[in-house]
């Protein structure tokens, strides 16, 4: 990618993308806590 190159995300798409987040479309506010991360990182591939 050259320099200076625009780049442009969509925030709503990132947010369900199911890859990153089991369930993406349930509401799941404990998602943002630091155990939920530290968790997460412990069962990655």
């Amino acid at each position: 990618m050259a320099c200076k190159t625009p780049v442009l995300y969509s925030p709503y798409l990132l947010g369900r993308d199911p890859a990153t987040w089991p369930k993406p479309l349930s509401f799941r506010p404990e998602r943002c806590l630091d155990e939920y991360f530290a968790a997460a990182e412990d069962t990655e591939h």
